[in-house]
C-alpha cells in the first residue's frame, strides 16, 4: 500500500492540520485545544515557525503522528541541536507496521540527539529495538504538607527537622517574567552541568511564560542584588480535592545548597497557603536530590523512563547521574 512521512510545514492551514490530527485520534490536545498546540509546535523560539511534526500516511489517510520540542542541549562539552520525542501515536488499525519506527528515524535526521521521556511501555520497546540508550528512570519526591496529616506527632518531627535552611543572606522574590538577569545567570551555571538543556531568558520566558493552558509561579534568589536562582511552581487543582504542589523546575548552581534550600523553603511555604496536600517533584543527578532528601522529601519509586538516541560521532554523557532533568523538560508536566 503507498506509504509517506510527510513534514508539516508553515505553508499549512495549521488550524485544519490540528483538527485533522485531534480528530483522528492522533494527538490528544483536549485540555489545551489548538493554542496549546500552536505554542508548542509554532512559537517555540527554535521552529521558526516551523512544525516539528511527521505525519505517516497510507494512501493520503493519516496513520501515524510523531512530534519534537526543539532545545539546544550542552553534553558532550559543547552545545548540540535536540529534540524531545512527543506526541508519538499510531492508529489502532496501522499498529505492529513499523509506522513508529518509520517516524522516529525520519524525525532523528533533523538532531544531532533525539531525546524521550515519560515512555509508555510500547514505545518504550520500540525505542530500545531502535537503538536507543536507556539511561534510567527520573527519581520522583514528595512532601508532605497537609494539615490533618502533621497532626500526627511522627509527620510534624520529620517535616521539622528536615526543612529547607534558608540562606541568612538571601532573599526571594515573586517574579512575572525573565529578563537579562536570567541570562547572566545561566553564562555562569551552564559550566556547572555535564548535560542540561539551555535555560536562558529566551526559552524559559516561552517555557513558563506564554504557555497558554497553565500557570506558573516563578520565584527567584538573590544575594546582594544579584539573582542566585530561580524556582518554577505549579499548584495542580483536581475536581473537589485538595490541591497538589509540583516543583516544576530549578535553575541554579548544583554546588549552592543554601540558594536552592532558600528557594525550596519559598516553595513550601507558597503551597501551604495554597493549601496544598502534598508537593511533588521529578529531577534527576547533579546534586539535586541530595538536597531533597535533606529538606524532607520522600522518594517514590520512579517512573519516568529517559531514553536517548545520538547521531553517529555525538558522544554524549551516558550516565543519568550527569544529566540535570526536571518536569519542566519535555512535555512531561501538561
Amino acid at each position: 500500500m503507498p506509504a509517506d512521512i510527510i513534514r508539516a510545514s508553515r505553508s499549512q492551514n495549521n488550524i485544519r492540520l490540528f483538527e485533522e490530527l485531534q480528530s483522528c485520534g492522533l494527538i490528544d490536545y483536549s485540555s489545551g485545544g489548538y493554542a496549546r498546540w500552536r505554542w508548542q509546535y509554532l512559537e517555540n523560539p527554535l521552529s521558526s515557525g516551523e512544525p516539528a511534526e511527521w505525519i505517516y500516511k497510507v494512501e493520503g489517510k493519516n496513520a501515524g503522528h510523531l512530534g519534537a520540542i526543539p532545545v539546544r542541549l550542552k553534553a558532550g562539552g559543547r552545545e548540540l541541536n535536540a529534540g524531545w520525542a512527543v506526541d508519538l501515536a499510531t492508529l489502532p488499525e496501522y499498529r505492529k507496521k513499523g509506522i513508529g519506527m518509520a517516524l522516529v528515524e525520519e524525525a532523528s535526521k533533523n538532531f544531532d540527539i533525539f531525546l524521550a521521556v515519560g515512555q509508555t511501555d510500547m514505545s518504550f520497546n520500540m525505542f530500545k529495538k531502535a537503538g536507543w540508550s536507556f539511561l534510567g528512570s527520573l527519581d520522583y519526591y514528595l512532601r508532605v504538607s497537609d494539615a490533618g496529616v502533621l497532626l500526627n506527632p511522627f509527620f510534624a518531627a520529620f517535616n521539622f527537622f528536615n526543612r529547607p535552611k534558608p540562606g541568612r543572606d538571601m532573599s526571594v522574590r515573586r517574579i512575572d517574567a525573565f529578563d537579562e538577569n536570567a541570562d547572566i545567570l545561566w553564562k555562569e551555571i551552564v559550566a556547572g552541568y555535564k548535560a542540561i538543556v539551555r535555560r536562558d531568558s529566551v526559552y524559559l520566558n516561552w517555557r513558563y511564560c506564554r504557555q497558554p493552558d497553565i500557570e506558573y509561579v516563578k520565584f527567584c534568589a538573590e544575594r546582594g542584588g544579584m539573582v542566585r536562582g530561580y524556582i518554577i511552581l505549579r499548584c495542580l487543582k483536581k475536581g473537589g480535592l485538595k490541591p497538589e504542589g509540583i516543583i516544576v523546575d530549578i535553575i541554579a548552581l548544583p554546588q549552592e545548597r543554601f540558594v536552592i534550600e532558600t528557594l525550596l523553603s519559598a516553595a513550601l511555604e507558597y503551597f501551604k497557603k495554597e493549601g496544598c496536600a502534598l508537593v511533588r517533584c521529578h529531577f534527576s543527578g547533579a546534586g539535586f536530590n541530595s538536597i531533597l532528601r535533606r529538606c524532607g522529601f520522600i522518594a517514590r519509586k520512579p517512573f519516568l523512563r529517559f531514553s536517548i538516541s545520538a547521531r553517529r560521532g555525538v558522544h554524549v554523557e551516558e550516565n543519568l547521574e550527569d544529566w540535570f532533568l526536571s518536569a519542566g523538560d519535555s512535555d512531561i508536566n501538561r
